[in-house]
């Protein structure tokens, strides 16, 4: 008995002492008290918990930590749970922490409290429970509505979930053309990079939708994103004839790198290769451009915008009128040998020939009468000469002579000098030139007078008809002039061709006596041909390559090529029914084009 009545007092003392030494040095850190999970439903979970026995040092923060049980029971580490942490002491012990964010439905979580003080975090016990997930994610704002290969985008909202893995971005329609990268994830914003894959994406007029799925939910932003890839807003005039202004109205979407426009041939049976031109702009920063139609054969032509990633097609159809006519089919052209010289004479066209590189007299084609005759012959010469005068007064008369002369198969300088009246088709003889060297360089009509640059004179020999006297000019001739391929007068001007010492053939003007100024510059290394047609001089390079140049307001504008016959070469030639166009023999097929050609 005795000893029962020890062992109690000992005890009674051994608490007593223990009370002592805690009301006299309390804890240094407080307990936590898990409690329950409470009100689980599709908006989160209530974890309940209670701070006991503060102890001496304050606390500075509490919350609670979760995580998944399959991750747990994996190989979690710290970093795996989500921490819900709020600064600063609770206001009562007994403490209601919500978990509104980042839980899967039917999954079961982990969940213990804590307090932290000073370096020291004190957890409660661990509780188990099962999640019903949490709201579904909300979108607030997306940084731009546009979506071009490479752009960061912005989804701001709530709800998502903060782990990167639970969340995921599409955007209908375009998984052929985009990859989508989740690059950062948090509860109130996810970001991600758009980037082209291997197809040219052909952008479309219609709007995609956003879907964001965080957390096994999903919401949908509908008809969001267009694409930011520049698009046509008008093309004006839908029809037009090559060299016409077309302006092109953009909607830029904001993209300012370089695009191709390209008009291309609308493809159809027996049109394997289509036809197109293409116009670049390295920035576009404008919203309206305007450019010349190039050159392309009429027909139904489709626009479209190309860029690094994109291949936008205007809706509406695009037609190239025809700029030409036929003025006449079946013509009686002589078009029958190689090598043939062509002279203008008004309405008549003088068709000369080569023989071993000399000039022999050959036919005349009235375009009136579309009728054909042979010249009569030379009076009593044979007209088989090398380097003569051939040249018209651009009406009535057509002079030939000068030259060397074959007399007796010897070559010999030419001093005899006649015209032809193409209304009759008499010569006549005219007052011979006493030289001794008569290669004839250039000769032209000017203000009435035939005038004559020689191979070995540097200044003009004229002819007047008037007085049919011959004269040596005071004017020295200029030396672009002695290098000319063709001229052309009008009035007091003279519209020559010439090569600058770079190559390049540029068409000129003077009046004699004056300096030449250049009017165009080809750009190219070849000759061409000079038509006026009225205020404008006509430039032909080749068929493909026909530009009207306008004297009074100095603007070119590109022609479009004679669509009958590609890659020929053709003769222009002014008349009274304005400048028409001719081909001679194509001697690669030898095949006769016996059509005439006039621009509408």
């Amino acid at each position: 008995m005795k000893k029962k009545l020890f062992i109690f007092i000992a005890s009674i003392s051994l608490l007593s002492a223990c009370q002592q030494e805690e009301a006299i040095t309390p804890r240094e850190y407080p307990f936590v008290e898990s409690i329950q999970v409470s009100s689980i439903n599709e908006t989160g979970a209530t974890v309940e918990f209670e701070i006991l026995k503060a102890g001496k040092s304050s606390v500075e923060s509490y919350g609670i930590e979760y995580v998944e049980n399959y991750d747990y029971t994996g190989n979690n580490t710290p970093k795996d749970y989500v921490i819900q942490e709020f600064s600063g002491s609770p206001s009562s012990e007994k403490i209601s922490a919500r978990i509104s964010y980042d839980l899967l439905s039917n999954k079961e979580y982990l969940v213990k409290p804590f307090v932290r003080s000073g370096a020291v975090t004190i957890y409660g016990t661990t509780m188990i429970f099962d999640s019903k997930g949490v709201k579904g994610p909300e979108i607030k704002e997306v940084s731009t509505d546009l979506i071009s290969s490479g752009s960061v985008i912005s989804i701001k909202g709530d709800y998502f979930h903060s782990r990167l893995d639970f969340n995921q971005v599409q955007i209908p329609g375009l998984d052929e053309f985009f990859r989508i990268t989740l690059l950062e994830a948090s509860r109130v914003e996810l970001l991600i990079r758009i980037d082209r894959t291997g197809f040219t994406f052909p952008v479309m007029d219609h709007k995609f939708d956003l879907i964001v799925t965080s957390g096994g939910k999903t919401v949908t932003l509908e008809n969001y994103f267009t694409i930011g890839y520049p698009t046509l807003v008008s093309v004006s005039p839908l029809f037009a004839e090559v060299g016409d202004e077309i302006e092109f109205t953009f909607d830029t979407k904001g993209y300012s790198n370089g695009v191709i426009l390209g008009i291309t041939e609308k493809s159809y049976a027996g049109n394997p290769e289509p036809k197109s031109v293409h116009y670049y702009f390295s920035n576009l920063s404008n919203a309206v451009e305007k450019k010349a139609l190039l050159d392309l054969p009429p027909g139904k032509y489709q626009i479209n915008i190309l860029t690094d990633a994109s291949n936008y097609i205007f809706p509406t159809e695009f037609e190239v009128k025809n700029s030409w006519e036929v003025y006449r089919e079946n013509s009686k052209l002589p078009i029958k040998e190689q090598d043939q010289i062509l002279t203008k004479v008004g309405d008549k066209l003088v068709l000369d020939k080569l023989s071993n590189g000399y000039f022999q007299l050959g036919q005349i084609y009235d375009l009136k009468s579309n009728s054909v005759k042979n010249f009569n012959a030379l009076p009593g010469q044979d007209n088989l000469r090398g380097s003569p005068l051939i040249t018209s007064d651009g009406n009535r008369y057509l002079y030939f002579g000068l030259g060397n002369v074959q007399v007796n198969q010897v070559w010999e300088p030419g001093q005899d000098f006649y015209r032809m009246d193409l209304m009759t088709g008499e010569w006549e003889t005219l007052p011979k030139l006493s030289k001794t060297k008569n290669a004839v360089v250039q000769s032209f009509n000017y203000l009435g007078k035939i005038y004559v640059i020689f191979a070995e004179n540097d200044k003009f020999w004229v002819f007047d008809p008037i007085s049919k006297v011959w004269s040596e000019s005071s004017l020295s001739i200029p030396r672009d002039l002695y290098l000319s391929g063709v001229i052309l007068t009008s009035g007091n001007t003279i519209y020559f061709t010439t090569a600058l010492s770079g190559g390049t053939v540029v068409v000129k003007r003077m009046v004699l006596g004056q300096p030449s100024e250049i009017l165009y510059d080809s750009g190219i290394s070849y000759g061409f041909q000079l038509a006026l047609d009225d205020t404008k001089l006509i430039l032909t390079f080749s068929n493909s390559h026909i530009i009207s140049y306008d004297l009074q307001t100095s603007q070119t504008k590109i022609i479009q090529s004679i669509p009958y016959f590609q890659g020929k070469t053709i003769t222009s030639w002014g008349t009274s029914e304005g400048v028409l166009f001719i081909y001679p023999i194509n001697y690669l097929e030898y095949v006769a084009n016996y059509s005439i050609y006039r621009m509408k």
